[in-house]
């Protein structure tokens, strides 16, 4: 999961308006088996590569300034991080890695 926040400007910033994108991790190989999967940490699948490429294009057309990403210390979520992150060109963001959000 990521969770991500950002605003455009300063100005943006005062008024208190700021943008907040929540992102599930792609799909992983158990969910594709129909298993449950909760804190075991399992790999994304090739098809949950893709929907973490796809979400990506998709932020980047939103034209959203991050400043920081939030993510869970699983596998699947850290490099659902990454792809989103190749994508926009933005590894130079904090990101901030949390067992809560496993």
């Amino acid at each position: 999961m990521i969770l991500g926040w950002g605003f455009r400007n300063l100005a943006s910033f005062a008024s208190g308006k700021h943008t907040i994108a929540i992102v599930r991790h792609g799909e992983n190989i158990w969910t594709k088996e129909r298993k449950w999967v909760g804190w075991v940490d399992v790999p994304l699948s090739s098809f949950g590569i893709k929907e973490m490429k796809q979400c990506a294009e998709t932020l980047k057309s939103k034209d959203i300034a991050f400043d920081a990403v939030y993510t869970s210390l699983l596998s699947r979520a850290i490099k659902s991080t990454n792809y989103i992150l190749d994508e926009l060109n933005m590894h130079h963001l904090p990101v901030h890695k949390e067992w809560r959000l496993n």
